[in-house]
């Protein structure tokens, strides 16, 4: 599955393997790529991006000092206020800068950082890079490793369980298997 977000020159590309995430991100400045397998991506602390074109800012303050020097000019020369072109212009781009953003949730992965433009795919990125990332998970951590310590085994079902990788059938059953649940009879002394 491919999913692209574009908002004005900026464009992600996420490509869902079976294991890893293809990401690539472009924008003026160049473009960016790498793959990431689930498992590494992170699922806390998301950070927030808001990013506006300079573009519009230096080219609005540019026309906008042109514009005020021409009817500085023509009120020298002629003593009469009149509008100016450039002005005006260089106040719609100032406008434009202060209003257009692209805003991002960027999430943390191995290989880098993964933005995504909070459009209306912004949620379905989120939720399928989340149940990929629980399947791996499931995957790389999901069975039992009996040479372990059963307290180590089930401190990492526990973490799997807050996760919600699995579910609290899954934990008991485990915890049965790890000798996790069972009670201890008290002795009776005689």
């Amino acid at each position: 599955m491919e999913l692209t977000q574009k908002k004005s020159s900026n464009q992600t590309t996420f490509e869902f393997g079976e294991e890893k995430l293809k990401y690539s991100i472009k924008d003026a400045s160049g473009k960016k790529t790498f793959s990431t397998e689930y498992g590494s991506i992170s699922d806390e602390d998301f950070d927030e991006l808001e990013e506006k074109n300079a573009w519009f800012r230096n080219v609005g303050i540019l026309w906008v000092l042109i514009g005020v020097f021409q009817i500085a000019n023509r009120f020298m020369e002629s003593g009469s206020f009149s509008g100016s072109m450039w002005l005006t212009l260089g106040i719609i781009c100032l406008i434009t800068y202060r209003f257009k953003t692209t805003s991002y949730t960027i999430v943390n992965a191995e290989k880098g950082r993964i933005f995504i433009i909070q459009d209306d795919q912004h949620s379905k990125i989120l939720d399928e890079i989340s149940e990929r990332r629980k399947k791996q998970w499931k995957l790389w951590y999901g069975s039992v490793n009996y040479e372990n310590d059963p307290q180590n085994e089930l401190n990492k079902f526990q973490w799997l369980l807050d996760k919600k990788v699995i579910s609290d059938d899954e934990f008991k059953t485990v915890k049965l298997e790890i000798g996790q649940d069972t009670k201890t009879p008290e002795r009776v002394l005689n």
